[in-house]
């Protein structure tokens, strides 16, 4: 068996379909050559800056990261329980809120 030679063609030709009716585009007038020309102006003058939204500083930003143990009788712990399943809230969320408004009055 002899050995293929590809010296002279591209193995990649095979599967690359060369286009018969390929435009020129060296005969476009002078008129159209004006008309892209006014739409790409009008292009650069809508454009419109995007602006980057402002993050908020970290120092600011305020998050529950302390840990506290607190000791409280059974029927009062109840009690919160209690109140934040009606609110919906964890019995933590509750607790932070009781302790909020009465440091706020």
């Amino acid at each position: 068996m002899s050995k293929k030679s590809f010296v002279n063609a591209n193995p990649a030709m095979a599967f690359i379909s060369m286009v018969e009716g390929a435009e020129d585009f060296s005969s476009v007038t002078e008129h159209a050559k004006q008309k892209l020309s006014k739409k790409h102006h009008q292009k650069e003058e809508k454009k419109v800056v995007k602006t980057v939204p402002m993050k908020k500083n970290p120092e600011f930003i305020e998050t529950k990261s302390k840990r506290v143990q607190m000791l409280i009788q059974p029927s009062l712990y109840n009690e919160i329980k209690e109140e934040a399943k009606r609110k919906g809230v964890s019995v933590n969320e509750m607790m932070h809120e009781i302790l909020k408004s009465y440091v706020d009055s």
